[in-house]
């Protein structure tokens, strides 16, 4: 018997071996971490960066997002303004300082 496919929360972002799905919860940011096969598992960085710009202020905002909201994801902490409409560059962190592993992605975001 098939599997019904699964279905990831968000905007989806594909990410090497597997997907990135990025939301806004109760007016905050949420990414959730999935294998090839779409099923959610721990993410494997510590810390994630979102930056994108707006029409309410000369530079863009910025929000960093860690874990919680679930063991499968990371959350901001900050609200997020409406319209949920931008293109905004998300930046993955692995481990801290100089030596951290970064993954850069550009999303068109909308909800």
């Amino acid at each position: 018997k098939e599997e019904p496919p699964a279905k990831i929360e968000g905007v989806t972002i594909e990410r090497g071996t597997g997907f990135l799905g990025l939301q806004i919860v109760n007016g905050n940011f949420k990414l959730s971490f999935y294998d090839a096969k779409k099923k959610p598992v721990a993410p494997d960085v510590t810390t994630a960066v979102l930056r994108w710009n707006v029409n309410y202020q000369p530079g863009p905002e910025r929000v960093t997002l860690t874990p919680g909201g679930g063991i499968n994801s990371l959350t901001s902490v900050r609200v997020i303004r409406q319209p949920y409409s931008f293109r905004l560059t998300l930046l993955l962190l692995k481990g801290t300082g100089d030596g951290a592993d970064t993954e850069t992605f550009q999303v068109d975001f909308s909800q």
